[in-house]
């Protein structure tokens, strides 16, 4: 794999890779920073008991306030954190790949000596570098607005759990995306099956009668409120995500590769 594939390919995302971070880091600071208040008022504890369970599990809210990253987990790993993904990988997908098939800017990498699956490669890595980048923003605004608001407190096993599981997902979004990409693209592909495996989980969560959509749902391992509390996936779920992730992008370079890709 040639550097300078990756490279402009992270040149690319960049942007918009570190505008996603700032803002991240700003919000979790600013629910680091209500925290204290909302963890010592009773108020807020009988308003969320006082709300319907169907409700609170579409909007994503726990009522385990008890810990900073049970807070956490319930304020911006349930609905924030993973809706940002799913934007960010999929359009940023179409940046790399998608935008540039559509303006036909790929003239030059089609006429030097890098082959298309090599140029294929460097973009899903390039997208991971930045998921990469963007777990790291993640976990160091929770551990700095635990050190500046909450005196330190943290539950690093939660922390680390609930940022992994989240980036194993954005992997395999990003994997199937490369794929539609490289063989037609348009955005709506990648972002109409990721809201659909979203919207699986979702009503399988609901009731217990369709509780096997969340097992065919890439987000069913995706519970913010259990990891917080210890409850991680399992090995197998895990080597499943790094594999599939990796499977998908390969068989995108090979896709890529075979198309009807005119100078």
């Amino acid at each position: 794999m040639k550097a300078s594939v990756i490279s402009l390919g992270w040149h690319t995302i960049k942007k918009a890779t570190y505008g996603y971070s700032v803002g991240i880091a700003a919000y979790i600071l600013f629910l680091a920073w209500v925290y204290p208040s909302i963890s010592t008022n009773p108020a807020v504890t009988r308003l969320l008991s006082s709300l319907p369970p169907a409700l609170l599990k579409l909007a994503g809210i726990s009522s385990n306030f008890s810990t900073y990253t049970g807070y956490l987990s319930s304020e911006f790993y349930s609905v924030i954190d993973i809706w940002i993904i799913m934007w960010f990988v999929t359009m940023e997908a179409m940046a790399l790949v998608g935008t540039p098939r559509q303006n036909h800017s790929l003239q030059w990498w089609l006429s030097s000596p890098i082959s298309r699956s090599t140029w294929m490669l460097g973009q899903f890595l390039a997208l991971a570098l930045a998921l990469v980048f963007l777990t790291g923003a993640t976990m160091a605004s929770e551990i700095l607005g635990a050190w500046w608001f909450n005196g330190g407190h943290l539950n690093w096993s939660g922390m680390i759990w609930l940022n992994v599981v989240a980036l194993l997902i954005g992997l395999l979004i990003a994997g199937y995306s490369m794929v539609f990409l490289a063989w037609l693209p348009k955005v709506t592909w990648p972002l109409t099956v990721t809201l659909i495996f979203y919207a699986m989980n979702l009503v399988g969560g609901m009731t217990p009668h369709l509780g096997f959509l969340s097992n065919l749902s890439i987000f069913g391992v995706y519970q913010p409120s259990l990891i917080a509390e210890g409850a991680v996936p399992t090995l197998t779920a895990i080597l499943g995500f790094i594999l599939g992730s990796a499977i998908l992008a390969w068989f995108s370079s090979a896709v890529f590769a075979r198309q009807d890709l005119a100078l």
